[in-house]
Protein backbone atom coordinates (compact mmCIF):
# COMPACT_ATOMS: atom_id res chain seq x y z
CA UNK A 1 0.00 0.00 0.00
CA UNK A 2 1.16 3.37 -0.88
CA UNK A 3 0.72 6.32 1.16
CA UNK A 4 -0.70 9.34 -0.40
CA UNK A 5 -2.17 12.73 0.09
CA UNK A 6 -2.95 15.43 -2.08
CA UNK A 7 0.28 17.02 -1.23
CA UNK A 8 2.89 17.87 -3.19
CA UNK A 9 2.23 16.42 -6.45
CA UNK A 10 2.79 19.29 -9.21
CA UNK A 11 4.61 16.91 -11.22
CA UNK A 12 2.39 14.35 -12.07
CA UNK A 13 -0.46 16.61 -11.87
CA UNK A 14 0.67 18.68 -14.88
CA UNK A 15 1.19 15.81 -16.57
CA UNK A 16 -1.69 14.25 -16.26
CA UNK A 17 -3.62 17.24 -17.09
CA UNK A 18 -1.46 17.60 -20.38
CA UNK A 19 -2.55 13.41 -21.68
CA UNK A 20 -5.20 13.12 -23.25
CA UNK A 21 -5.71 10.15 -24.06
CA UNK A 22 -3.72 6.74 -22.19
CA UNK A 23 -4.58 3.91 -24.24
CA UNK A 24 -1.01 3.50 -25.21
CA UNK A 25 -0.52 2.81 -21.40
CA UNK A 26 -3.44 -0.01 -21.48
CA UNK A 27 -5.97 2.50 -19.57
CA UNK A 28 -9.28 3.69 -20.87
CA UNK A 29 -9.68 6.83 -18.85
CA UNK A 30 -7.59 9.56 -17.29
CA UNK A 31 -5.71 7.98 -13.73
CA UNK A 32 -5.24 9.19 -10.35
CA UNK A 33 -1.64 10.13 -9.25
CA UNK A 34 -0.51 6.87 -8.09
CA UNK A 35 -2.19 4.84 -10.75
CA UNK A 36 -0.69 6.99 -12.97
CA UNK A 37 2.78 6.29 -11.74
CA UNK A 38 2.29 2.98 -10.83
CA UNK A 39 1.56 2.17 -14.91
CA UNK A 40 4.71 4.10 -15.66
CA UNK A 41 7.05 1.59 -13.57
CA UNK A 42 5.19 -0.96 -14.71
CA UNK A 43 5.80 0.12 -18.32
CA UNK A 44 9.14 1.10 -17.57
CA UNK A 45 11.17 0.29 -21.19
CA UNK A 46 14.57 1.28 -22.46
CA UNK A 47 13.47 4.36 -23.95
CA UNK A 48 15.59 4.27 -27.26
CA UNK A 49 13.42 6.22 -29.77
CA UNK A 50 13.68 9.69 -27.64
CA UNK A 51 16.31 12.55 -28.33
CA UNK A 52 17.30 15.13 -25.44
CA UNK A 53 18.14 18.11 -26.79
CA UNK A 54 19.20 16.94 -30.51
CA UNK A 55 21.37 14.61 -28.97
CA UNK A 56 20.79 10.79 -28.91
CA UNK A 57 20.94 9.60 -25.41
CA UNK A 58 23.85 6.72 -24.79
CA UNK A 59 23.47 3.27 -23.73
CA UNK A 60 24.60 4.36 -20.01
CA UNK A 61 22.06 7.29 -20.17
CA UNK A 62 19.26 4.64 -21.57
CA UNK A 63 20.36 2.12 -18.71
CA UNK A 64 19.90 4.90 -16.32
CA UNK A 65 17.05 6.20 -16.93
CA UNK A 66 15.59 2.80 -17.01
CA UNK A 67 16.86 1.87 -13.57
CA UNK A 68 15.81 5.81 -12.04
CA UNK A 69 12.30 4.43 -13.16
CA UNK A 70 12.83 1.37 -11.66
CA UNK A 71 14.08 2.26 -8.21
CA UNK A 72 11.65 5.41 -7.95
CA UNK A 73 10.01 5.22 -4.39
CA UNK A 74 6.00 5.38 -4.81
CA UNK A 75 5.98 6.54 -0.96
CA UNK A 76 8.05 9.57 -2.00
CA UNK A 77 4.65 10.95 -4.47
CA UNK A 78 3.17 13.21 -1.77
CA UNK A 79 6.98 14.32 -0.78
CA UNK A 80 6.85 16.08 -4.08
CA UNK A 81 9.04 14.83 -7.32
CA UNK A 82 12.56 16.76 -7.89
CA UNK A 83 12.50 16.62 -11.78
CA UNK A 84 15.92 17.05 -12.68
CA UNK A 85 17.79 18.94 -16.04
CA UNK A 86 16.89 15.62 -18.43
CA UNK A 87 14.57 13.76 -16.36
CA UNK A 88 13.94 9.94 -16.66
CA UNK A 89 10.18 10.02 -16.69
CA UNK A 90 9.57 13.10 -18.84
CA UNK A 91 12.14 10.83 -21.56
CA UNK A 92 9.62 7.72 -20.83
CA UNK A 93 6.76 9.55 -21.14
CA UNK A 94 8.04 10.64 -24.38
CA UNK A 95 8.54 7.28 -25.26
CA UNK A 96 5.05 5.72 -23.85
CA UNK A 97 3.02 8.15 -25.30
CA UNK A 98 4.83 8.90 -28.51
CA UNK A 99 5.06 13.09 -27.84
CA UNK A 100 7.56 15.30 -27.60
CA UNK A 101 8.28 17.78 -24.98
CA UNK A 102 9.50 20.86 -23.92
CA UNK A 103 10.25 21.81 -20.75
CA UNK A 104 11.29 24.87 -19.44
CA UNK A 105 13.42 25.08 -16.44
CA UNK A 106 13.52 29.27 -15.21
CA UNK A 107 14.42 30.43 -18.90
CA UNK A 108 16.58 27.17 -20.04
CA UNK A 109 14.28 25.09 -22.47
CA UNK A 110 15.07 21.11 -22.72
CA UNK A 111 13.80 19.57 -25.50
CA UNK A 112 12.55 15.89 -25.70
CA UNK A 113 11.61 14.64 -29.10
CA UNK A 114 10.44 11.54 -29.75
CA UNK A 115 12.11 10.01 -33.04
CA UNK A 116 8.53 7.84 -34.40
CA UNK A 117 7.40 11.56 -34.60
CA UNK A 118 5.77 12.64 -31.40
CA UNK A 119 1.90 13.17 -32.15
CA UNK A 120 1.61 16.33 -30.33
CA UNK A 121 4.00 19.30 -27.94
CA UNK A 122 3.41 19.07 -24.24
CA UNK A 123 4.78 21.84 -22.45
CA UNK A 124 5.87 22.55 -18.99
CA UNK A 125 7.54 24.83 -16.75
CA UNK A 126 9.48 24.64 -13.55
CA UNK A 127 11.42 26.53 -11.25
CA UNK A 128 13.08 25.66 -7.81
CA UNK A 129 9.70 24.60 -6.08
CA UNK A 130 7.25 24.33 -8.92
CA UNK A 131 6.26 22.16 -11.95
CA UNK A 132 3.33 23.18 -14.37
CA UNK A 133 1.72 22.58 -17.69
CA UNK A 134 2.13 26.04 -19.93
Amino acid sequence: MYSYNKGMTCFWSGILSSIEHFDSIGLKKRPGVIQFVKVLKEQNVRCSDVKWNGQDLRKQEVDEVFESIACYDMNTINTGYMCSICDPFLILICQLFTVNIDHWYLKNKMEYRNTKGGKRLLTFGSNRSHFYKK
